[in-house]
């Protein structure tokens, strides 16, 4: 069978057009219909993309090494805040409180007091550690207690307080204090341990390194053992009380050496020591050794009644408090 020819078919010049048109127009659909719909989502994603880099530079920001209650708002750290809603940096992990810390009218005073220029110390920490890091002065504290040091550090980077001011010194106060070279402090807070002696030998070596003018803040004066120590210097020479607060005392420096003094030169021992009896009240006089004792004084007969009288008593004292005398002095 003869293959049949392919017919010739003619095409008017419109006709032709429309030919070639047709597939390009349908392609140019297609791709139109493409760009639309990727335009359709294009806002939507670059705007996604701000905002999961947004919310993923907000959590940059944002601290997560202090516990929930804990957490700031990023503003900026002043004392107003430190008073109105103190850290949580004393006692026992997941049982922390705010109670354990220099009161409102002590921190106000130390905020009044110090100044970047000043070189301090404390023993003991807390949100007075802050203040010193606030005011920018160069600071010592003395702390034994590993965990106070990490929840103040925890607080001041969610802060944004620096640090860098501070020195922490690892240790309880009374190996640390006696290992310290550096002197001239202007400020000293004692706010450590209260069990006795602890304050008593954190104001011996502190007073070795304050500069004369400097100043002490005793805190917690209603404890027994910084309510003595408080007492003491109240009346001892060399010192003298410059601010008057509920629960802490000032003392101002007035010149070195008072500490090294003897007992007689010390009023607030002197007058509480049954071996007093022995020694005239001229003790106190500044600069003098101790006085001889009163059996070794001239004394006429009208003493003679009241010496017998001090010896009885002083025996009697002796007995219970067990007191050196000048006839029988210590081994």
């Amino acid at each position: 069978m003869a293959a049949q020819p392919v017919p010739h078919v003619t095409l008017s010049g419109r006709d032709a057009c429309r030919s070639i048109q047709e597939p390009i127009w349908q392609g140019t659909s297609a791709l139109h219909g493409l760009v639309q719909r990727r335009l359709s989502i294009f806002p939507g994603a670059v705007l996604g993309l701000i905002s999961i880099e947004r919310e993923t530079w907000r959590h940059r920001r944002q601290p997560t090494s202090l516990p929930r209650d804990e957490k700031l708002n990023m503003v900026k750290l002043d004392l107003e805040l430190l008073l109105t809603t103190p850290p949580k940096l004393h006692g026992e992990e997941g049982a922390t409180t705010d109670a354990w810390r220099l009161d409102d009218a002590g921190i106000l005073f130390l905020d009044s007091q110090v100044h970047g220029k000043m070189r301090t110390i404390e023993t003991g920490a807390g949100v007075s550690t802050i203040v010193f890091a606030l005011k920018r002065t160069r600071h010592t504290c003395i702390v034994p207690d590993e965990r106070v040091v990490r929840r103040i550090r925890q607080y001041c980077r969610a802060a944004g307080l620096s640090l860098g001011t501070v020195d922490f010194v690892l240790e309880r106060s009374e190996y640390a204090l006696p290992l310290l070279h550096t002197a001239d402090y202007d400020f000293a807070l004692i706010d450590g341990r209260h069990g006795f002696p602890a304050p008593f030998i954190d104001w011996f070596y502190i007073a070795d390194r304050l500069r004369p003018g400097g100043v002490v803040l005793l805190d917690d004066t209603w404890i027994w053992t910084c309510h003595v120590l408080a007492s003491c210097l109240d009346v001892m020479p060399g010192w003298r009380r410059c601010a008057e607060l509920p629960a802490s005392a000032a003392f101002l420096k007035e010149y070195d050496g008072a500490q090294h003094a003897d007992w007689v030169h010390q009023p607030f021992v002197y007058e509480r020591s049954p071996a007093a009896r022995f020694y005239p009240s001229s003790a106190f006089t500044r600069g003098h050794s101790a006085p001889a004792p009163i059996h070794a004084q001239p004394h006429s007969g009208d003493n003679i009644e009241m010496i017998g009288h001090v010896g009885k008593r002083t025996r009697q004292s002796r007995r219970r408090f067990a007191y050196p005398t000048p006839d029988h002095p210590a081994e």
